[in-house]
């Protein structure tokens, strides 16, 4: 680990917090050492130079690359010295020894024979203060999610009564889950906060019902933005407006109240507390602000970390997380990178922390795990063969499959989903070039399976999908009870970087006629 550039980055978060620290009262001051932790994670997976991914996240496994079995993180802990009010531990993650497996063990050691629990599970305040300094992270909400890890895992069980105000520690549970081997344990601890997380992911009233653990699990193995996580937890893609009651929240309330479920639920538990993602925050870290949210609820503790972040962009998974799904490691490149300049990349903390450096672009190709292709939109033109006059431009996001690009073309052109369909890549309808749905029996290239990152589309490329037997009210077949196949035609208008605070896809411009449409 080269030391000189990892200090340099924990020096960067001490001085914005000190910044704040000094002109804090000193009810503030107590408030924001408790609540430290929450704000170096953060800041950890917060870009730091406006408008990259330039994080000190990614900076730092780079930086941590050589050398190390797994994946290193840095633990901070507040001291009590006056000249130094941090100090920064880092801790290696492994499937063989992950701190989460020894952290449940403590807790559970600690508690033994049995546990005496407040509502909505959570603990006395000056037990959470003592083993919380005997674990690898100092947060209380940490505790709380080994608590629940715990009770979906046998290890913990509620006594049966209305308040559930205590909860035994079975000497044969505990002895079994400490006989496990570390590879075996952290699996069961995984599978345990998935299931965690999706208990409070539906506790929000539009959750999909179907949301199973297993879902979880396949969205963590890949790069997936936070738009893609909404759409597996939601129930549908599109919410009717009318369906909101008068008397409810605005609409902007009730989406950063799903964001502040999925960053506490999905992405602190998945990324800060077992390193299995990265979380990507694009918005530049502001201590400042962030400490005015914790105060401004100081009252209410049960919502200040959902209070405290906004939703990441996106996430990759880290070398951990590979390894544990079986899917291919995106820090490879990363680290081959950081093996051949390492004083580069120690130079541009240096320049971060002076001021942002001048030319980001090499910066963003080379020290950033967010690939251009997991970014980028395409604004494609869709519309009829032979009818001009109805078209829309949607635009997607290039990790988007084949087969979600369909089901948003028929919600825009009221085509049937369930119809057969194909996309054809060549402009002479070579079938080499054909991507097919399920219900076509020929072995060709699956929609389902494919991405729009994967065809390496150009701008002004046009391909074309073929929709077979569908209806359609826009088209107009003839025959009003015959349905008919339908072609397509699609062409890249621009190809171009994903925006904050836009869901994708959306119709960018649609022509006139569907404006005369809607309007009827």
């Amino acid at each position: 680990m080269d030391c000189k550039g990892c200090n340099t980055l924990n020096q960067l978060f001490t001085a914005n917090f000190a910044k704040a620290y000094q002109g804090a009262s000193g009810r503030r001051k107590a408030l924001l050492c408790e609540r430290a932790y929450s704000l170096h994670m953060r800041w950890f997976y917060s870009s730091i130079v406006e408008g990259t991914y330039v994080t000190p996240a990614n900076l730092y496994h780079a930086l941590c690359a050589k050398g190390s079995k797994g994946l290193q993180a840095p633990a901070l802990r507040v001291t009590k010295a006056r000249q130094q009010l941090f100090d920064f531990v880092p801790i290696e993650y492994t499937l063989e020894s992950h701190p989460a497996r020894r952290d449940l063990l403590t807790l559970l050691n600690a508690c033994c024979p049995a546990l005496t629990l407040l509502p909505r599970d959570l603990v006395d305040s000056g037990f959470a203060k003592d083993i919380t300094r005997k674990l690898s992270i100092w947060d209380p909400e940490y505790l709380h999610f080994l608590i629940q890890v715990a009770i979906r895992l046998g290890l913990l069980r509620k006594m049966p009564s209305i308040h559930a105000s205590v909860a035994t520690v079975p000497e044969k549970s505990l002895a079994s889950f400490a006989s496990l081997g570390g590879e075996e344990a952290f699996a069961a601890i995984v599978k345990a906060a998935m299931s965690f997380s999706v208990d409070m992911l539906r506790t929000w009233p539009w959750t999909n019902p179907g949301l199973r653990p297993e879902s979880l699990s396949n969205t963590l193995a890949k790069p997936t933005s936070l738009d893609d996580v909404r759409t597996m937890v939601m129930e549908r893609e599109r919410w009717d407006f009318d369906d909101l009651d008068d008397d409810r929240e605005p609409w902007g309330n009730d989406m950063r109240r799903l964001g502040r479920l999925l960053d506490r639920f999905f992405i602190t538990p998945m990324g800060y507390y077992l390193q299995l993602i990265r979380p990507m925050f694009r918005l530049p870290f502001d201590l400042d602000n962030e400490f005015d949210c914790i105060s401004d609820i100081y009252g209410d503790s049960d919502c200040s970390l959902t209070e405290l972040f906004i939703p990441a962009t996106m996430y990759v998974p880290t070398k951990l997380g590979a390894e544990f799904f079986g899917s291919k490691p995106f820090d490879d490149e990363q680290a081959s990178l950081a093996q051949s300049g390492k004083d580069e990349i120690v130079d541009l903390i240096e320049k971060v922390a002076k001021g942002a450096p001048k030319d980001l672009e090499p910066v963003r190709s080379k020290y950033s795990l967010m690939k251009n292709a997991s970014m980028i939109v395409y604004a494609i033109k869709c519309k009829p063969a032979g009818d001009n006059a109805l078209w829309k431009t949607i635009e997607v996001i290039g990790s988007s499959t084949l087969s979600s690009f369909f089901n948003e073309i028929c919600y825009e052109f009221s085509l049937d989903p369930s119809s057969e369909y194909s996309y054809c890549m060549s402009a002479d309808g070579n079938p080499f070039s054909e991507y097919t749905c399920a219900l076509n029996p020929r072995k060709a290239k699956k929609v389902e399976t494919t991405t729009l990152d994967m065809l390496n589309l150009l701008e002004k490329q046009k391909f074309t999908l073929r929709v077979i037997a569908t209806d359609s009210p826009f088209f107009d077949t003839g025959y009003n009870y015959l349905p008919y196949d339908l072609q397509m035609k699609l062409q890249v208008s621009k190809i171009k970087a994903r925006e904050d605070g836009t869901s994708y896809p959306h119709v960018a411009r649609k022509s006139s006629a569907f404006y005369d449409i809607d309007n009827d």
